[in-house]
């Protein structure tokens, strides 16, 4: 699956997959996965990705983050860019997000 792929599944399986539990789901886990399997060899060593769908319920805007490990590897600290989905799966933003749980 290629990045452009993952985003399109989110987009067209996301408020269908919100109704199904989000334990062992496959869209859940394709979120939390993030483009770490689409990107094998695009991304240098130092730069990870993963996501969420929500912790034990479905996000209203899940989203998917690419990490530098030299600045974090956490989506509370540091700067990362996110991929985040509208509510209703019209759009997908690519934004420049910078963690704040870590200073709070």
């Amino acid at each position: 699956m290629t990045i452009r792929n993952t985003i399109e599944t989110v987009l067209n399986e996301y408020l269908d997959e919100k109704s199904q539990p989000i334990k062992n789901n496959a869209l859940a886990k394709l979120l939390r996965n993030g483009f770490s399997e689409d990107a094998e060899g695009l991304f240098t060593e130092n730069i990870v990705s993963f996501g969420s769908a929500g912790k034990g319920n479905w996000a209203t805007a899940p989203w998917i983050g690419v990490f530098d490990t030299d600045i974090t590897r956490s989506a509370v600290r540091g700067f990362y860019i996110v991929y985040l989905f509208s509510s209703d799966m019209s759009r997908v933003y690519l934004s420049l997000n910078q963690g704040w749980t870590f200073f709070s």
